[in-house]
């Protein structure tokens, strides 16, 4: 008896799944959209400001180590600067150098400490 529930159980599932594949699909119940209000284009565009190469600057301050592992900071009188490139045997902390160089503000670091400074030239003061 038990083995005639079994293959009725079966069958009944397999004309169960044989029709629901035939079967069209079901009608869509989401409601309707209704049509979105025409946009307009802006008024204005935007416009971009034209980014110049920043003009090279000479600073003087103390090199000191940066807080981030392998990181150089010039500490001068009114800024610091994170030192990019640069001949690393004069740049070693505790010197005062005079950096010349072009600063980069824009610039991604994973420093995160002063203005990075792209070094062109160091020497003593």
């Amino acid at each position: 008896m038990r083995r005639h529930h079994r293959f009725a159980l079966a069958a009944t599932a397999a004309v169960l799944t044989a029709t629901a594949c035939g079967a069209p699909p079901a009608e869509d119940v989401r409601p309707p959209v209704p049509p979105s209000a025409p946009t307009t284009a802006p008024t204005s565009t935007p416009t971009r400001t034209p980014t110049r190469d920043r003009a090279d600057v000479t600073v003087t301050g103390v090199v000191r180590t940066g807080v981030e592992a392998g990181c150089l900071v010039l500490d001068a009188d009114t800024e610091d600067y994170l030192l990019l490139g640069g001949d690393r045997a004069l740049l070693r902390p505790g010197l005062t150098v005079q950096v010349r160089g072009t600063p980069k503000p824009g610039i991604p670091t994973t420093c995160q400490q002063g203005v990075p400074l792209e070094v062109h030239e160091v020497r003593p003061p």
